[in-house]
């Protein structure tokens, strides 16, 4: 693997610190009582939260692969 650039190795850290933190609240929906106790319009919001991650993790990783 080549030398990344700085702007490029943020990107990677960027990445890899959105990806810890879309495994705690993919953890946290699936696994913990309190998700399940919260009103639906707050779980609603989390699930969105939880896509609109998802959706930018893919593009850092799609453009990751372009370096």
């Amino acid at each position: 693997m080549k030398e990344l650039q700085p702007h490029q190795q943020r990107v990677v850290c960027e990445s890899e610190e959105l990806q810890e933190k879309i495994t705690k609240l993919e953890n946290f929906v699936s696994t913990n009582p309190a998700y399940q106790k919260m009103q639906t319009d707050d779980r609603v919001l989390l699930s969105a939260q939880l896509a609109a991650m998802t959706a930018y993790n893919r593009i850092l990783q799609a453009r990751i692969m372009k370096f």
